[in-house]
This record gives C-alpha cells, structure tokens and sequence, in this order.
C-alpha cells in the first residue's frame, strides 16, 4: 500500500526489475544449443553481473533520494554556482597537470612556459628576417629575377621554420591548458603576407632620400630680413 508516490515508486522498481529479467531470459534463450557449456556460463555470468550492476544503480538512487528527503543535500557548498572550468590537456596526465600548477604557485618555470617564449622569440626573428630581405625586392608582381630571389630567400628559412615547427609540437604536449595549444608556423603563408605588407627596395631609397632642413641657410635669409628691417626704419 502507502501513498501513491510510493506506490508509483514501487512500480517503477518492479518494472525496472522485470525488464532486466526479461532481457536476461532473451539472451539466454537466444544461444544456440550446439555451443559449447563454457559459453554459456559465461553469458550467465555476464547477465548476472548485469542484473547485479542494475540492482546497485538503484539502491544507490534509493540511498540518494532518501538522503535529499531529510535534507542533507541542502546548502551544500558551491550550490547554484556554475561548475569551475578547467580546460585541460587530454595528452598531459593529472600528476603532471598538478605538477605545473605547484610550480607556477611556487615561482618556478616549467618547460612548457620556456618553450612558450622560445617559439615566440624565434618566430619574431623569422618575420624580422623575411622582412629584411623584402626590402631588396621590388613592388608586387615581382619579376623574373626578384620572384627567383625571393625563392632562394625561402630555401633559406625552410630548416628555421622546420625547428621551429618542432617545438611548437614539443609545447603541445607538454602545456596543460587546451587554450594555449599553438598552430605550426607556415612559411607559404608567412611569406605571402610579407610580400603584401612588407617595405620593398623604393620604400627603402624614399625613406633615405627624406629632404633635409638645411640650418645654415633658414639662419641667413632670417639674419637678411632683420638687417633689411633696419632700412625700413
């Protein structure tokens, strides 16, 4: 008997039970006769571990649902608050993952933070360097012999671009924060932007052909005026 929540609770158990029955006598009745005796303790057991399995989930359910009856998951702490996020690395495990958060509490470097500023030191000095030899080619599109240079140039910083890449893959499997994973360097795409926003050889030979304020002539014209003023007088 009792009242129709638990009467509604204890049909639900039953059905629940029933199923479970009723899939176990399913595969049971399913398994040809011709097999072997060892297979078929084994799917007994495995339906009996499944029958056992269902039965914990439900005392368990049982043993919460008592327990939020008398109150006791009231003003638990972090209740109505979002969940703390925390994007970690899947290829860092959690003793490394803790690891680094005791060293960065403490004052210490750990490699990934190192490797972090090595990548970004030598991925400035690649763009410096594209730059620089920007300047001793001509406006876009380049012609013959400057599009044939710059091809040189890029030979040039294909081992760079290489190690570098190579770090970049080391810090990713060592930083322990999914945000600071980084993308490979490519140097097809580094190069296309230097061509387009980069100064070329005119910009160059304009910036060092910038006209000049010559002093000594702005202190003659001004001493010939004052000393025409004097006739004026």
């Amino acid at each position: 008997m009792g009242t129709p929540q638990q009467r509604e609770k204890q049909f639900q158990k039953y059905r629940a039970q029933k199923a479970i029955e009723n899939v176990h006598n399913h595969r049971i009745s399913n398994i040809s006769q011709g097999k072997e005796e060892g297979l078929i303790h084994k799917d007994k057991r495995e339906a009996q571990k499944i029958k056992l399995r269902s039965e914990m989930d439900r005392l368990v359910e049982d043993l919460i649902q008592e327990s939020m009856s008398r109150g006791e998951f009231d003003n638990l702490a972090g209740t109505g608050k979002p969940l703390k996020h925390q994007a970690s690395n899947p290829y860092v495990d959690f003793v490394t993952h803790k690891m680094n958060q005791v060293l960065i509490d403490n004052g210490f470097t750990p490699e990934w933070i190192t490797l972090q500023k090595e990548i970004s030191e030598d991925t400035k000095h690649l763009r410096e360097s594209l730059a620089r030899y920007r300047t001793e080619l001509g406006h876009l599109p380049l012609d013959n012999d400057d599009n044939n240079n710059w091809n040189e140039v890029l030979v040039k910083h294909e081992d760079m671009v290489k190690k570098l890449n190579a770090k970049i893959d080391k810090y990713n499997l060592l930083v322990p924060l999914l945000e600071k994973q980084k993308l490979h360097i490519l140097l097809k795409r580094e190069s296309e932007n230097i061509l387009k926003s980069g100064k070329t050889r005119y910009d160059v030979r304009n910036q060092m052909h910038v006209p000049r304020i010559k002093v000594g002539e702005d202190h003659r014209s001004d001493f010939l005026s004052i000393f025409g003023s004097f006739y004026l007088w």
